[in-house]
């Protein structure tokens, strides 16, 4: 049987990213459009895998340079809300995990139910700069790339 595939880039460079409303792990809702012209975000649409907590382990290891950029992390997650609280006691508080049980803010980033893992880097103002979609976590890019597209955004938005 042959993977399939997805869009890598299903949503329109520079226009407002979808919005959504989410639980996160301590149960307050969470929405996109609460940090426009605050902060810039990276979202990572992750699967409850060791390898996908790695990479937020990883992220969270430059908390300094995101609260310097000011940006924020955001992991969602498909599970449901109390699934979360072991997963955030395991990585930086810096990082927000919310749940996404039913795929809704999935499916409004990516078009498809179909389950896989997703990075969008938003400017401050919620424009999409940077996107991958992909059925594989090693296809996204590492914690240091993730860095760099992060800074090139926030780079963008100050010139």
């Amino acid at each position: 049987m042959m993977p399939y595939s997805f869009d890598p880039a299903p949503l329109q460079y520079h226009a407002l990213a979808p919005n959504f409303s989410l639980e996160a792990a301590s149960g307050q809702t969470v929405t996109r459009s609460q940090f426009r012209n605050r902060h810039g975000l990276t979202l990572l649409f992750l699967q409850p895998t060791p390898e996908a907590i790695a990479l937020l382990e990883q992220i969270g290891q430059d908390e300094a340079e995101y609260l310097e950029l000011n940006a924020r992390v955001i992991g969602i997650i498909r599970v449901e809300r109390e699934a979360l609280a072991a997963l955030a006691a395991r990585l930086n508080p810096f990082i927000m995990l919310l749940a996404d049980p039913e795929g809704t803010a999935w499916k409004a980033y990516t078009g498809t139910d179909r389950t896989g893992f997703a990075i969008f880097i938003l400017d401050m103002y919620g424009g999409v700069d940077s996107q991958q979609v992909t059925a594989s976590l090693g296809a996204l890019p590492d914690a240091v790339e993730i860095l760099e597209w992060m800074r090139a955004t926030q780079y963008r938005c100050n010139i």
